[in-house]
């Protein structure tokens, strides 16, 4: 009886040291690819973290020029608005007219151009 429980015990020795060997091997499988797949993120969220910089940089730029563009029509809006108070009168028709054609231009520089997401598309596609 005792050679039989020797021989079982034996046998559940190997079969649970071959489990343990088979999740061990598994376990560092799993965790190479864990470290393959946290260094590819690492890469993809540089990427991302980079492409972020390059676009505040154009919105800097594009804001600065707006902001250079503008200043000129701005101040004039102002000296018009300022011109009918100076002479202590109402406005003279071809001063609102000017106002009403600088409000026009104003407009028009203040709505988005279709131009702009056509350009976005062309990025993307030199990207891919």
């Amino acid at each position: 009886m005792g050679s039989g429980l020797t021989v079982v015990t034996a046998i559940v020795l190997v079969v649970l040291c071959a489990f343990l060997v088979a999740l061990i091997l598994q376990l560092r499988r799993t965790a190479m690819a864990v470290q393959a797949l946290a260094e590819g993120a690492r890469a993809d969220i540089h990427q991302v973290a980079e492409d972020i910089h390059q676009m505040r940089i154009q919105v800097d730029q594009v804001a600065g020029l707006a902001e250079r563009s503008l200043s000129l029509p701005v101040a004039l809006g102002n000296l018009a608005g300022a011109i009918p108070a100076l002479l202590g009168r109402g406005a003279s028709p071809w001063l609102e007219t000017i106002l009403a054609v600088a409000r026009m231009v104003m407009n028009y520089l203040k709505r988005p151009h279709p131009a702009a997401p056509v350009k976005e598309e062309e990025d993307e596609r030199i990207r891919e």
